[in-house]
């Protein structure tokens, strides 16, 4: 990794920050009059629903370099990547690159003297490859904001910070909260944000993962399974939703399933109205379709520029109302199935019109907020945000503002670190990362000795900290310990894979005996021994090869610190199981 430099921006500085105000912005069309920035170039992509009127409701936001444009490539002669090169240069007059290999001098670059920052001519060359220090230098670093990285990968910061730009008009209805069930909170999200289907997101989730779309009357039993831990909660949803095949209900509980996993890493959850596009009708059938859109956002001479690039409809997987409620609602693209569309011109430059005015408020916002006004906005609802942000500033290599945001949440942290490990753990990870960065080796070794006692203390595995420590040991010369958190790291490794591979064969193993589940849920009597028509005496009983398997998958997955969810999972698969393979036997 390489090492930064660390800002002239001080601790000082940045809390004076909080009584700045904000500065008079004017419009003309697709460019907006700043106060003092810095010459940049943000490529985004964004993926929207297209409602009555053409009006844009946007879903979620990314950085256009490493996007997947499957779709769009697929019916169109000339690559999105192709089309974005071709205008990054030329509005800053430089080849563009995105690979740093591409680049041997990067690694003996120098300062460049008297260079004015706020002017794209005065860079000779523009870099959209893994994060690098060009601070000082004429190499012009595309996305360089450390919040749009934040907001790019995480979703409700970018709902905050469209809150924050009062542009929840181009949103859909949504509201965040805790991952927390109670027994009102379906009626409270109804009246809040009246409507017939909900989408309950994940903030940091991308590909459709993490994302689940609600009817209005499974949004309670929903929540419950999503967000309780009870003993009987999978049972209780079978139960309430009796009415649906049992292969759907599989398959609703398994994408369930798959949002819970992925919420141990979130504090909240997004929630919004289910927003449909206009129908698009194809080869005579119905889609409700999303649309992405690409486009860059410039900064000259503190003038800020909005310059499209192209768009298409990404489609579901199925014409509306086939399949399930998922398989038509959710837009479906993959590397062998390019689901898409083209846009019509005259529909391209509605939405373009209308966009450029809601991306140049959005990143005028974006660009101009400092970082003690984000510390005041986001502190308030959520410290994990702050987490987020401090992440986004190291990969930008600004170190003094990362420690200072790390610093103002400290006490808090301290004080949750058993109540709220996950935090306490991410916490100090992140100020293990910039300690490495900048090159504190001793500094690193206590922050990650730190986390992995607090990992240890709450059964987490993270073979990181280890790896992490282990190079830090290493630029001090002790070899005996580099070895060992080596050895630490290389196990956890191995214990992640194979819990990975007996998870992955438990999921096939049941998949083959749904057949068997399904004609056992249909009977009504008791399993019953095929002998003597009692129910064998759990000593007595002889046991199935799944039986078996389903037992040492409970072992292993608690040898490898599998989530205690899962473990219940597996225990539950078990105890059904039993019973299935008896009433199968007779």
């Amino acid at each position: 990794m390489a090492a930064g430099r660390s800002t002239a921006q001080t601790s000082s500085t940045i809390l004076s920050e909080l009584s700045d105000s904000k500065k008079d912005t004017k419009q003309d069309n697709t460019k907006t009059q700043l106060s003092s920035l810095p010459a940049q170039i943000i490529y985004a992509v964004v993926d929207a629903k297209v409602v009555t009127n053409y009006q844009v409701k946007v879903l979620e936001f990314g950085r256009g370099v490493g996007s997947g444009f499957t779709g769009y490539d697929a019916i169109h002669k000339e690559s999105m990547s192709n089309l974005a090169t071709k205008k990054i240069n030329e509005l800053t007059k430089c080849p563009v690159l995105y690979n740093k290999k591409i680049f041997p001098e990067l690694h003996a670059i120098s300062a460049t003297k008297d260079l004015n920052p706020e002017e794209l001519s005065e860079y000779k060359r523009a870099y959209g490859g893994v994060p690098y220090d060009f601070q000082g230098t004429d190499v012009l670093m595309i996305d360089s904001s450390p919040l749009w990285l934040m907001v790019a990968r995480d979703k409700i910061a970018m709902h905050e910070m469209f809150t924050k730009a009062n542009a929840l008009s181009y949103r859909p209805s949504s509201q965040i909260y805790p991952l927390s069930y109670t027994t009102d909170l379906a009626k409270r999200i109804q009246y809040t944000i009246p409507g017939t289907k909900y989408v309950l997101k994940l903030p940091h989730t991308s590909h459709g993962e993490g994302v689940l779309v609600v009817p209005k009357d499974e949004l309670d039993i929903t929540l419950n399974f999503l967000l309780t831990n009870e003993e009987k909660r999978t049972e209780n949803y079978r139960k309430k939703l009796s009415c649906k095949s049992s292969k759907q209900l599989e398959k609703d509980i398994q994408y369930a399933e798959k949002w819970r996993s992925l919420s141990v890493h979130s504090e909240r959850f997004l929630i919004e109205e289910y927003c449909a596009s206009l129908e698009l009708t194809i080869s005579g059938k119905k889609y409700d379709p999303t649309m992405r859109i690409a486009f860059l956002i410039s900064v000259d001479k503190n003038v800020m520029k909005f310059s499209p690039l192209d768009c298409y409809w990404k489609l579901p997987e199925k014409p509306l109302n086939q399949g399930d409620l998922r398989d038509y609602s959710i837009s479906h693209i993959t590397e062998t199935n390019a689901n898409s569309h083209k846009v019509n011109k005259k529909d391209k430059t509605k939405i373009f019109k209308q966009l450029e005015s809601v991306m140049l408020n959005f990143f005028n916002v974006i660009l101009r907020i400092s970082t003690a006004d984000l510390m005041n906005t986001f502190q308030l609802k959520n410290n994990r945000l702050l987490l987020g942000y401090v992440q986004a500033l190291a990969e930008r290599y600004r170190y003094q503002e990362a420690l200072v945001v790390l610093d103002g949440i400290k006490l808090y942290v301290n004080s949750v670190k058993d109540l709220n490990p996950l935090l306490y753990i991410a916490y100090y990870m992140s100020l293990g990362d910039i300690h490495f960065y900048q090159n504190n080796w001793q500094g690193a070794i206590d922050t990650f000795t730190l986390v992995i006692n607090h990992q240890e203390k709450h059964k987490k595995i993270n073979y990181m900290s280890y790896q992490i420590r282990s190079v830090a040991y290493l630029k001090i010369g002790n070899d005996e310990k580099h070895r060992a958190d080596n050895l630490m790291a290389e196990n956890q490794t191995k214990n992640l894979t194979k819990l990975r591979e007996s998870t992955q064969s438990i999921l096939e193993k049941l998949e083959k005996n749904k057949a068997i589940q399904n004609i056992a849920m249909k009977g009504k009597e008791k399993p019953v021994d095929a002998k003597s028509g009692t129910l064998p005496p759990d000593g007595n009983k002889e046991k199935s090869d799944l039986d078996i398997f389903l037992e040492q998958a409970i072992k292993g997955s608690r040898k490898f610190k599998l989530h205690p969810d899962a473990v219940a999972m597996i225990e539950e698969s078990q105890q059904s199981t039993t019973q299935i393979t008896h009433k199968a036997s007779k």
